[in-house]
């Protein structure tokens, strides 16, 4: 009897992580802190998440790889802007240099700070030289470069 209790509400945590993870995807620590403020303790949320990782439904690299690329490419942001992102999240921060090593493109940094600095000097260009370099700067600086 105890167990069968035990096993309907392992179930009702797997469902609100299916419930949950099919309105947006979510990095396992926050699908675990979303299902502990559901009340559900820490054991019936860590064998929830671990059937959504065996279910191949949850999978942290394949989001950070996402996310990185997101933010590095649409969203036009630095290494530094992406790590302060991330880590805002609560992600821990060993876990998001390793990622950033892993997925970020220092080419593409590279030729994305050319392109910026181009388009910066094209609308900038009736400012004095000064001016400019310091606008420029600041720019670059807020995004993350």
């Amino acid at each position: 009897m105890q167990k069968q209790k035990t096993n309907l509400k392992n179930r009702s945590a797997y469902q609100t992580a299916l419930r949950l993870l099919s309105r947006r995807a979510y990095y396992s620590w926050e699908l675990l802190f979303q299902l502990q403020t559901k009340d559900f303790s820490d054991q019936e949320s860590d064998e929830a998440i671990e059937q959504c990782k065996n279910s191949l439904l949850l999978d942290d690299t394949t989001l950070f790889k996402y996310h990185i690329h997101e933010m590095q490419t649409l969203k036009k942001w630095g290494r530094f802007k992406i790590r302060y992102v991330l880590q805002m999240k609560h992600i821990p921060q060993d876990v998001v240099e390793q990622m950033i090593e892993r997925f970020y493109s220092y080419d593409l940094e590279e030729s994305m700070k050319r392109m910026l600095i181009e388009n910066k000097n094209q609308e900038l260009a009736h400012l004095p030289p000064l001016k400019k370099k310091q606008r420029i700067y600041t720019f670059l600086y807020n995004r993350g470069f």
